[in-house]
């Protein structure tokens, strides 16, 4: 759980969540659909009262739909019903929290009980009207600049602060081997990671990618417009991937629908010589046109 204070979102589940929440209220769905999706996405912690972060699920999401002004009173009433049971302050209890910070937390969980019961603002909640365009294909050889650590250009930072804090040193490459979108709107790709230990100085191409045989799988992540930009990906040409061969690759592999939710980049698995991210892809190559 990793709980540092009595706060509504102080601890690391209520932190993350928090992405989460930003990605479905994106979503064209009734209130109601929305958290049916959350709660389905993260059934282990909404659906197990004895699970430590299951009262921050319903508790943070309350919070978020009511400051979105969204109307959902079967919500409200559920997370009004936590804080009147005392099953928050029970859990924490349980986990160690101090005497002094369950009751700051206690005047934390009446603040948002009052809220609740407030009228919603009324603003209205900008959607998706269409779905995520594709960035990029399965089958695309993607090429990109890295430093000397690896890794690419940080797409969280601004273009200033990459261009300040961030040197050229070598490229680096990926071929997206899926693509695919989360309650089919939120785009996702999973990309295999060309393996070396060091940057390649010179720009790889088509040819030379194609004679590599050392690739990594990496996990799947997110590409919005803005990332794609400054990562500096660039598609050098596409390959092959038999449906066959595909299948082979991605058995036992769940899908990206998670990281499109959480809005995880795929710059998270771009770094290159870092197993950490990883695993050895086998049967890959040789690649054919």
């Amino acid at each position: 759980m990793g709980t540092w204070g009595p706060g509504l979102y102080a601890n690391d589940f209520a932190e993350d969540f928090q992405a989460a929440i930003r990605a479905v209220l994106r979503l064209p769905m009734d209130p109601e659909q929305l958290v049916e999706l959350l709660r389905t996405t993260y059934a282990d912690v909404a659906d197990h009262p004895s699970d430590e972060d299951h009262t921050a699920f319903w508790l943070v999401l309350a919070d978020k739909f009511h400051k979105q002004g969204i109307e959902c009173p079967d919500l409200y009433r559920r997370a009004s019903s936590i804080i009147a049971d005392g099953d928050d302050l029970k859990m924490l209890a349980s986990l160690g929290m101090s005497e002094s910070d369950l009751r700051k937390r206690q005047k934390n969980l009446e603040k948002l009980q009052t809220q609740l019961s407030q009228p919603l603002s009324g603003k209205a909640r900008k959607t998706l009207q269409e779905p995520e365009p594709f960035l990029m294909n399965a089958g695309d050889l993607m090429v990109y600049p890295v430093g000397s650590d690896g890794e690419a250009p940080n797409p969280y930072m601004s273009q200033q602060m990459i261009a300040d804090h961030w040197k050229h040193a070598g490229w680096g490459a990926m071929i997206i081997l899926e693509c695919g979108r989360a309650f089919d709107y939120l785009t996702w790709y999973r990309p295999v990671v060309l393996m070396q230990a060091r940057p390649v100085s010179a720009r790889p191409d088509l040819e030379s990618l194609l004679a590599e045989s050392q690739w990594r799988m990496g996990l799947p992540g997110t590409c919005s417009k803005s990332h794609h930009k400054k990562m500096q990906l660039e598609c050098v040409g596409r390959v092959d991937l038999p449906p066959a061969k595909s299948a082979k690759l991605l058995a036992g592999l769940e899908d990206g629908n998670e990281y499109a939710i959480n809005d995880i980049s795929i710059a998270n698995s771009a770094t290159i010589g870092d197993p950490k991210y990883h695993s050895a892809v086998k049967g890959l190559t040789p690649l054919r046109h």
